[in-house]
Parts: structure tokens; C-alpha cells; sequence
């Protein structure tokens, strides 16, 4: 028996729209590690004088967080870093960045940011290992609201057809 993923298992895409619509599209495809995808309910909570506790949600922020530790390795770790500085100089350059979770389903894409923090530059030297950045992590937030939880049916395929306009 397969395993199920509720809101995908594949590789996570970028799409880097520039001001004047153009579209770069980056696939990041993860051997050991995945994109880590994390939610939060905002809510506006009070407790009563009689100590009941009532709660409004708001909306719900979404985090993504890319870990390039185990990304950054192999024979492709220099195009890999790359990739991850062209997402990281889009917002400089202006560009919207775009987040696909798992291209296995595309209808999950959010506006996203990327959320400043400190982030270690580890360098590792002579060791037995294939790349020098071993430590990096980035994070990611939506930026439109969101309002309702809209998780994915692991046990639905999306189903692709055409419909021919000729008669038999």
C-alpha cells in the first residue's frame, strides 16, 4: 500500500512574477528533507469576569520552512544555492513570489514573503562533504488572508479530460 499525502508529496515550485508579468519558474526537489509546512490560527480571545473564554478567529497565517542542510549537497548543490538566491533577491528586484507546496497540487499557490531572521552561513572545510553551506534555513509567510483551513483529500486524484467537440 502507498502512502498518502494530505496536500502533496512532490517537489515545491517557485514562480518568480516580475513587474511586468514576466515568470521564472524554480523546482526544488528534496532528497532526504521536504518543505515543511506549518499553520496558525489568529484569534481574538477573552475571558469573561465569570472566567468563561470566548475566542473569534481571524484568519489563519501559513509558514513554510525550507532546511537546504541536507538540500545543499550532491553534484547539483551549486545550482541548488543559486536557485535559492534568486528567490531570496526577487523581493529586492521587486518580483512577486509565488509558492506551489507540492506540484502535485497546483490549485495550493500562495502569495508568499520571506520572513527575516538571523540565518547561519555555516562553512564547513576539509570534511568529507559535499557542499559548504550546511545550516541554512529560510521561511516563508502567505501574505493574503486566508480564512479557512483547505486541506486536500489525500484519497482524490485530480482527474484531467478532454472533451472532443466532434460527433461520432
Amino acid at each position: 500500500m502507498s502512502r498518502k499525502y494530505v496536500n502533496g508529496s512532490d517537489k515545491c515550485r517557485f514562480i518568480l512574477v516580475s513587474p511586468g508579468g514576466g515568470q521564472e519558474i524554480i523546482d526544488l526537489e528534496f532528497t532526504y528533507q521536504a518543505l515543511k509546512e506549518y499553520d496558525i490560527c489568529e484569534a481574538t480571545r477573552i475571558v469573561l469576569i465569570n472566567g468563561k473564554k470566548k475566542k473569534k478567529p481571524r484568519y489563519i497565517n501559513l509558514e513554510w520552512e525550507l532546511d537546504c542542510s541536507e538540500y545543499f549537497a550532491g553534484e547539483d548543490s551549486n545550482n541548488q544555492q543559486l536557485a535559492v538566491q534568486r528567490i531570496k533577491n526577487a523581493e529586492f528586484e521587486g518580483k512577486q513570489i509565488i509558492l506551489i507546496p507540492h506540484i502535485d497540487q497546483p490549485w495550493r499557490n500562495f502569495k508568499v514573503q520571506i520572513v527575516e531572521e538571523q540565518r547561519e552561513l555555516a562553512q564547513y572545510y576539509n570534511l568529507d562533504m559535499d557542499g559548504p553551506n550546511f545550516s541554512y534555513v529560510i521561511k516563508f509567510e502567505n501574505i493574503d488572508p486566508i480564512t479557512a483551513y483547505n486541506w486536500s483529500d489525500p484519497n482524490l486524484l485530480p482527474l484531467i479530460t478532454t472533451i472532443s467537440a466532434e460527433e461520432f
